[in-house]
């Protein structure tokens, strides 16, 4: 096993303890058993699976791809709630969708003048 994934690995297990000692300190909910394993299997592909796709897919992107999938996120995430939730999209959220965005293009257009073009990997 190299050491990015290693890594991940370490990130996300570590993750996993943090919250598992923050938890002894919150107060109690009562959870029906029947939820307990749609919960571990929400849990396993809505956090574990996409944090560890996403810390192994690191080393093989530049950051422009990284910052442009990290910011793609919130906006898929508001438009999948306004489509399927019915959750309006207020000026709060679309602004800071743009500022996003903002962000990504200033990275881009910063690299390109950089250097001519992204960094690439070895």
């Amino acid at each position: 096993m190299d050491t990015g994934k290693l890594t991940g690995h370490l990130a996300a297990l570590g993750a996993s303890a943090l919250f598992w000692l923050l938890s002894l300190f919150m107060p109690r909910e009562k959870v029906e058993k029947g939820d307990l394993p749609l919960i571990a299997l929400a849990g396993f592909f809505g956090l574990y699976l996409t944090q560890m796709a996403f810390l192994l897919a690191i080393p093989m992107v530049t950051a422009i791809d990284t910052a442009i999938l990290s910011t793609l996120g919130p906006v898929f995430t508001m438009f999948f709630a306004y489509i399927f939730l019915k959750e309006p999209i207020t000026g709060k959220k679309a602004g800071g969708v743009a500022l996003s965005l903002a962000g990504v293009i200033f990275l881009i257009l910063n690299s390109v003048h950089a250097g001519g073009a992204s960094a690439t990997n070895p």
